[in-house]
């Protein structure tokens, strides 16, 4: 987790082997969640009612009752192409390929 007021990237980039086992995996990671919280929770219990109206309101004023300090941290994210991958792993190839 970066520090407070900071950016963090995760990243990487996909082998085209992994192209089709992505969707898979991802298929499985869903399924893995949906089992937990259908685990996690007494039956028929509907996840919206779990939603909270103004949360970050409602944690300030949990942090408050337990004396602890609330810090807002919001998270961005921006969707990276297949392709984009393709060009990081090209430029990267490039660079410690290049002769010094």
């Amino acid at each position: 987790m970066p520090a407070y007021g900071s950016q963090s990237r995760i990243g990487g980039y996909l082998d085209k082997s992994n192209e089709a086992k992505l969707p898979v995996a991802i298929k499985q990671l869903i399924s893995a969640i949906d089992t937990t919280i259908d685990t996690a929770l007494p039956p028929k219990t509907e996840l919206s009612s779990l939603l909270l109206d103004n949360p970050k309101q409602q944690l300030t004023q949990l942090a408050k009752k337990v004396d602890v300090t609330f810090k807002l941290i919001v998270f961005r994210s921006c969707p990276v192409t297949y392709n984009q991958f393709q060009r990081i792993k090209s430029f990267r190839d490039t660079i410690e390929n290049a002769a010094i």
